[in-house]
């Protein structure tokens, strides 16, 4: 292939060179390294001397111009050659700069784009944080809330025991005073019904200041329910029933806990307690109960204390009765057999609450035993059991029965009892 090249080259340049000299032959004049000869004025051109001689003359003169033509045939040819490779370059490369400026377009638009994205992430950044000042402005103000309704309990509280105190030491007093009474050791009666009078004007103005504590409490227990189910929309509530009850039943030992032995409020809480339990029970898939456990006498609150029923004050309507779920799983009774059976009515007292529980056991006052008083009293833990009782040589008692088949002393047609927790 080279060799063919270079014979290629070899005979181009004596085909150059015998187009010079025929040049040179027919005008005298040698051409420039461009080609071109001298203006046709200087040239000397040779015509021949005879017609033969002008005709060989004129045939290389058409030859050489009919090379010169193709010369430039050929240089034509290449530079529209170079034409059409440089319109493709061209082409190709308004295709690519269209590419591009495609590709900035879409990078403008996303760069667009970005930006208002930016824009809302930091408007909604802005809200969340505006929220969440708002929540931590409102949090700081239940607190604030809270604390001052933990100091007003608390002096409430104090105000109670106070009460409390005064009212056992009246009762106590007045026991007494019975007692003398009873015994006819008590001095004149005017005396003892001035102290009588005296004793029921005290015990009145302890229940009205009672009253417009347990008022304030009630009042106080609404503002509290408020606030916590205000505090619980926040939360995620995603437990299950039964993992609630037991939170629920929990934070009730801790408040018990907290609590003093003297604060009413434990019977809010028994009331709860007891009403968790029930809910258990419905949960819980139904059992055939026994003949005898459907004539079982349900819990009831006892709303008045016994000082007011004794001296004909109103009753203290501010406990709260018992929940009805717990009145939906109670068993009914009927009629005919309620009034068939006898009934011995439980009165008892605990040392976490000051109002008494009223029950009933169906059976004859000296026929009720303790293990039926611990049927009603269904409560966990380890306690010991007392109950009123007359004695011939000291008078009005208070007896402890240990054994469960011991027979519980009556008082006045009932039981009086008191239960108190064993502490070992």
């Amino acid at each position: 292939m080279e060799e063919q090249d270079a014979m290629s080259a070899n005979i181009l340049e004596s085909k150059n060179l015998l187009l010079q000299l025929q040049e040179l032959l027919l005008s005298g004049r040698f051409p420039d390294e461009d080609g071109s000869s001298e203006a046709e004025e200087d040239q000397v051109l040779f015509e021949g001397s005879t017609p033969k001689e002008q005709v060989i003359v004129l045939r290389s003169r058409l030859d050489q111009q009919q090379e010169e033509c193709n010369q430039l045939k050929t240089d034509l040819s290449k530079t529209k050659q170079e034409c059409r490779d440089l319109q493709g370059t061209k082409a190709g490369l308004q295709s690519r700069l269209t590419e591009q400026d495609n590709a900035l377009l879409q990078m403008k638009a996303e760069i667009l784009r970005m930006g208002f994205t930016t824009q809302n992430l930091e408007a909604e950044c802005n809200e969340l944080k505006r929220k969440l000042e708002e929540k931590d402005h409102k949090i700081s103000e239940m607190g604030r809330q809270l604390t001052q309704k933990d100091t007003l309990l608390q002096q409430q509280q104090e105000q109670i025991e106070a009460l409390t105190q005064q009212l056992q030491e009246l009762n106590s007093f007045k026991t007494e005073i019975q007692n003398q009474l009873d015994q006819g050791t008590g001095g004149s009666s005017a005396l003892l019904d001035s102290q009588i009078k005296n004793l029921s004007d005290r015990l009145d103005r302890v229940n009205y200041a009672e009253s417009n504590l347990a008022a304030h409490l009630s009042a106080h227990d609404r503002k509290m329910g408020q606030l916590e189910t205000q505090m619980h929309l926040h939360e995620n509530n995603k437990g299950k029933d039964g993992d609630e009850i037991q939170v629920i039943r929990n934070m009730l030992r801790t408040l018990r806990s907290n609590m003093s032995s003297q604060d009413p409020s434990h019977h809010s809480l028994d009331v709860l307690e007891q009403s968790i339990s029930s809910l258990l029970q419905e949960q819980a898939p139904p059992r055939p109960l026994p003949q005898s456990r459907l004539h079982d006498a349900s819990f009831r609150r006892f709303n008045a204390s016994p000082v007011s029923s004794r001296t004909g004050l109103p009753p203290d309507n501010h406990r709260t009765p018992m929940s009805p779920s717990l009145s939906k799983t109670r068993s009914p009774i009927p009629h005919n057999d309620v009034q068939s059976q006898p009934q011995t009515k439980v009165l008892y007292f605990t040392e976490r609450t000051v109002t008494p529980f009223m029950t009933s056991i169906p059976k004859r006052l000296g026929e009720v035993t303790l293990r039926d008083f611990k049927n009603i009293f269904d409560k966990e833990g380890e306690y010991r059991y007392h109950f009123k009782a007359l004695d011939p040589e000291f008078g009005t008692v208070k007896e402890e029965v240990v054994d469960d088949d011991d027979i519980l002393p009556g008082w006045e047609g009932k039981i009086v009892g008191w239960v108190e927790e064993d502490n070992g």
